[in-house]
């Protein structure tokens, strides 16, 4: 994930939305709580997707179907972001339903949720041509 990251955050489509605040100097303070926004948030979106909803549906409807509707509804979570992100989190998604279900737990989803967008906002952030990190900002 990260690697490709690497390679994809270079792109302008990309970098029209990340990072998502548009500061044009971001100070070591602003990046790490940003980051740490990321985190939890991505910690929460996965205890509801993976956690609670494949949870329930894999009781209800089976793994298949489970892995099926929880990947459209979660790709269908990413509408606001562009059709490059819908279809992204297509696989994602599938793959992020198959750790939980063998793993019986969130942990390995999350993790590589949370790496997948800090690493994008970091290199994002270090490949903006109109951002950057000072040490401190101006008063």
């Amino acid at each position: 994930v990260t690697i490709v990251n690497y390679f994809i955050a270079k792109r302008p489509e990309n970098l029209t939305q990340y990072p998502q605040i548009r500061a044009k100097h971001w100070s070591y303070m602003l990046v790490a709580k940003y980051l740490l926004s990321w985190i939890v948030f991505l910690f929460a979106y996965e205890l509801l997707f993976r956690g609670f909803f494949l949870t329930v549906l894999i009781d209800e409807v089976g793994v298949v179907a489970a892995f099926v509707i929880n990947t459209i509804i979660y790709s269908l979570a990413h509408f606001n972001k562009g059709k490059r992100e819908v279809i992204a989190a297509i696989p994602f998604g599938l793959i992020l339903c198959y750790f939980t279900y063998i793993t019986g737990n969130i942990w390995i989803a999350c993790a590589v949720h949370i790496t997948q967008a800090v690493s994008n906002n970091v290199f994002s952030l270090r490949n903006h041509p109109e951002m950057k990190i000072i040490k401190r900002t101006s008063k």
